[in-house]
């Protein structure tokens, strides 16, 4: 199979794995809307708006890791298939990879298409209550953004890369960069600085390259998050050769 990518065998793959897992989808819709009713029932005694808005915050948050988890942990299953027929089926690995993604973004978009009409309906039987917009959701996490891809996609790698514990491991790699990050910031941020009112005493590399990923944090998460994907890729055709 060569690496040129066809539409049409995507679009073939993703109307095979809507046969296939449709039960799952409505399993998914059937989960939110379960945890609706308990959010409402939860918001139903609030007075403020400020607690409003806090538990629809809330409830956008975990929803959308509920479902981006729900996504990872389908993708590991299809590609640690102890029968491995998404590994042999008539598609070349980009094809395979890119029909996985698809497949991520249209699960989260389904769970974005079902919150608003929900938050809707929900203040229709609540008097005052005051639904969160999609723009402002958007500006609260504009500057957390690249991060949370960045974190995203390593936990997407290691539901691609390990049949067991993948999420523990992704939290182990959370920790060893946290670790990391603390350990660079102390040796040579902190310890770089003077008495005279946080001024570098030595413009060393490392100062350099620290001023420009906080100039540049958003290039660089976003830079980091594609290579990662791109490990994920990789991954995903060595087990296609095994």
């Amino acid at each position: 199979m060569n690496d040129k990518i066809s539409l049409q065998r995507i679009k073939l793959l993703l109307r095979a794995d809507w046969i296939e897992h449709k039960s799952q989808a409505v399993f998914a819709i059937g989960a939110f809307l379960v945890a609706l009713i308990v959010f409402f029932l939860l918001t139903s005694g609030d007075t403020t708006m400020k607690e409003f808005t806090r538990k629809q915050y809330f409830f956008y948050g975990i929803g959308l890791f509920c479902y981006f988890i729900y996504f990872c942990r389908y993708a590991g299953k299809k590609v640690h298939s102890s029968k491995g027929l998404y590994l042999t089926l008539p598609a070349n690995t980009i094809e395979k990879f890119v029909t996985l993604l698809v497949e991520g973004f249209l699960l989260i978009a389904l769970f974005h298409v079902m919150l608003w009409p929900s938050f809707y309906a929900v203040s229709l039987a609540i008097t005052g209550y005051s639904v969160i917009s999609f723009s402002g959701v958007m500006n609260a996490f504009k500057v957390s953004l690249p991060i949370l891809a960045f974190l995203s996609s390593i936990v997407f790698l290691s539901y691609v890369a390990f049949r067991k514990y993948a999420f523990l491991i992704a939290i182990l790699a959370y920790a060893i960069l946290l670790g990391g990050t603390v350990y660079i910031i102390t040796k040579f941020v902190m310890n770089g600085f003077g008495p005279q009112q946080g001024v570098f005493m030595e413009m060393t590399p490392m100062y350099y390259m620290i001023n420009f990923l906080v100039q540049y944090h958003a290039v660089a998460f976003y830079a980091a998050t594609l290579g990662i994907l791109y490990i994920a890729y990789l991954k995903l055709k060595e087990k296609e050769i095994r």
